[in-house]
């Protein structure tokens, strides 16, 4: 991500002051490092003849704690997590919500934002850029080959 961003300075990706970069490479490391490992055990419980029922229950209110946490970050406006421009927080941000909203429904939740507001506001957004909408449609044949 690095790289990217100083190969094309006019579409930064990393904001250039002090602490809106601290923001978005904040709210980008919280969900690597915590949102996304506890998808990651989900995906892995998938098979409901091998499932853990004890550690999907546990997982998935680890799952609200952090969405809680995430969503303290996100910015009260513009589109992105952090405000009005796209950030290296929505490149990370954006898969992750997007492999919780399919994957949640299969272990009974049906809409994965519902008690994050926040969160569902910025998803709803997200679906409708063109930018992410594209990259969604994408990912979405990749996810329907793997949860086969």
């Amino acid at each position: 991500i690095e790289y990217i961003d100083s190969k094309f300075p006019k579409k930064r990706i990393i904001p250039s002051t002090p602490k809106a970069a601290a923001n978005a490479r904040l709210l980008a490391s919280i969900t690597d490092q915590y949102l996304q490992t506890s998808i990651l055990a989900l995906f892995r419980q998938r098979d409901p003849k091998t499932r853990d029922k004890k550690l999907v229950k546990l997982t998935i209110k680890e799952i609200a704690d952090r969405l809680d946490i995430v969503s303290s970050y996100i910015a009260d406006s513009g589109n992105w997590s952090c405000g009005s421009r796209f950030t290296v927080a929505d490149c990370y941000l954006m898969p992750a919500l997007f492999f919780m909203n399919i994957l949640l429904p299969t272990f009974g939740l049906k809409d994965p934002f519902a008690d994050h507001k926040k969160i569902k506001k910025y998803w709803n957004k997200l679906k409708k850029d063109p930018l992410t909408k594209q990259a969604m449609k994408e990912m979405n044949v990749v996810a329907k080959t793997f949860m086969k």
